[in-house]
């Protein structure tokens, strides 16, 4: 499978997945009827990305649908993967162990560089919340987010100092 149709059926798959997780908990059939709405026009936008070989939008899309993963203790988990896996020959394992690795790195360095990795870290929080990930875990990565939020406060003080005095 070329890289092109990988992104195309990942992406396919994931927004099904989000979809049907959003019609199966709305009771209203309005709202059910706009997110048909909407996840037609997503998946429209994915196949039209495709057939121009808009690589780049489509691992754009790949990003964010992978945002919308459920834990690997959900229910949902193993009948996602089992579908990513037949059409696409990777799962969502495939980028838990990426994921993780990420994690390892900016643990072992012991603080965060960048927004990106602020996210990294804040999405692992709630994984290991959800997966029952020890407190001292919890607690340490919950230090890195503070300490990295305190270095934003304090640069955009500084920002703000330094504006005033051009002022």
């Amino acid at each position: 499978m070329d890289e092109l149709t990988f992104y195309k059926e990942w992406n396919l798959i994931m927004y099904d997945f989000t979809y049907n997780c959003s019609i199966r908990s709305e009771n209203d059939e309005s709202l059910r009827e706009e997110y048909r709405r909407d996840f037609e026009n997503i998946k429209n936008k994915i196949i039209e990305f495709y057939n121009n070989g808009n690589l780049r939008m489509l691992k754009r899309w790949f990003k964010y649908a992978n945002e919308m993963i459920p834990f690997p203790d959900e229910p949902e988990y193993p009948i996602l993967n089992a579908r990513l896996r037949a059409a696409c020959g990777k799962d969502l394992r495939d980028f838990d162990k990426k994921r993780l690795d990420k994690v390892r790195k900016i643990e072992e360095r012991g603080y965060i560089k960048t927004n990106s990795e602020y996210y990294q870290i804040r999405n692992h929080i709630d994984y290991l919340e959800a997966t029952n990930g020890t407190d001292e875990e919890i607690i340490k990565f919950d230090t890195m987010i503070s300490l990295y939020e305190e270095k934003i406060r304090e640069k955009m003080e500084k920002q703000k100092k330094k504006r005033d005095r051009q002022e």
